[in-house]
């Protein structure tokens, strides 16, 4: 019995161990992709800010952008069960505006003298390295050793099928993709270093990790996206805006390609609100079980572990 009751528990711990490895490498992959689809998204927004023209609509674009991140920013910095007044919202949203408009015009100016000095390329590869290099960092200062060597192992796992499939298929998978693997994985290196490292070097890591991103989401927030509106404005006489307004506005005689568009439309953006309402009930489903059930679990088992049993009332009496 006592064989078989050590086979268990071995048995169990190899069995949450492998669970376990498993919810990391895959959180490490997540956030792996995440960071190339974060370059993806950069190069977007880099093909509209090169061709942004004229000052107006650069300051314009600016201005909406920093007036949205201003209201977010006073939203969430109000309690929700508050009451303010006009003039303290007012208040509170000219300091937000002022403060974002000068930063905007700061980020702008750094960003616009980076898409001019550099190219698409370079400015991928260097946002990406940025970010990963951040992102290791902040994961190494988490308190979890083994998440930033897990996100290094699988930038390099990545890496390898990247290439083996490069080799044995030249034209299945683009350069690019290997380069920004590449890139990822050499900005993770510092962060998985520091977490194996027996060094107190924790409060430094969170400190540059978190100003990188902050710099990064600067950048990108309030610089290449006030570019990337105007340079949107300014294509409107291109071949990108004639296929654009060709196949999303029909003529008179061809109501079969709106149709078809606003079907396409219609159900992604159905689809995307039934995902997101799916998900609120359910997270909200598992803390109102968690709360009302488990949380009253504990009290039971004390209560019911307080109340003496009768073995124990026997021998006090004898």
């Amino acid at each position: 019995m006592d064989l078989l009751r050590n086979l268990e528990q071995a048995l169990n711990a190899i069995g949450g161990s492998v669970a376990v490895a498993f919810i990391i490498a895959l959180a490490a992959g997540i956030l792996v992709m995440t960071l190339v689809y974060l370059a993806s998204a950069l190069l977007v927004l880099d093909r509209f800010a090169r061709v942004a023209r004229g000052g107006l609509r650069i300051g314009s674009a600016a201005v909406v952008v920093s007036a949205l991140v201003a209201v977010l920013a006073t939203m969430e910095s109000m309690p929700a069960d508050s009451v303010f007044t006009w003039d303290e919202w007012r208040s509170r949203f000219g300091q937000r505006l002022l403060l974002n408009l000068g930063s905007c015009a700061v980020f702008v100016g750094l960003a616009w003298l980076a898409l001019r000095a550099l190219t698409q390329e370079r400015v991928g590869m260097i946002f990406t390295a940025l970010v990963a290099v951040g992102t290791g960092l902040v994961l190494a200062s988490s308190g979890q050793t083994s998440l930033a060597p897990t996100a290094c192992a699988a930038a390099l796992v990545g890496l390898g099928t990247v290439w083996g499939l490069q080799r044995s298929r030249p034209r299945s998978v683009g350069a690019g993709l290997r380069r920004t693997l590449q890139t990822a994985f050499l900005g993770l290196l510092p962060g998985a270093a520091i977490a194996l490292l027996p060094l107190e070097l924790e409060p430094l890591a969170f400190g540059v990790g978190a100003g990188l991103l902050a710099l990064l989401a600067g950048l990108v927030g309030l610089g290449m996206i006030p570019l990337a509106i105007a340079g949107f404005v300014s294509m409107r006489r291109s071949v990108e805006w004639f296929i654009a307004i060709r196949y999303l506005v029909a003529k008179r005689r061809q109501v079969f390609i709106s149709a078809i568009t606003a079907i396409c439309v219609g159900g992604i953006a159905a689809g995307v609100w039934l995902i997101i309402v799916v998900l609120s009930v359910m997270n909200g489903f598992e803390q109102t079980w968690r709360d009302e059930i488990l949380g009253n679990r504990a009290h039971l088992r004390s209560t019911v572990a307080s109340v003496p049993s009768p073995r124990t009332t026997r021998s006090c009496r004898s």
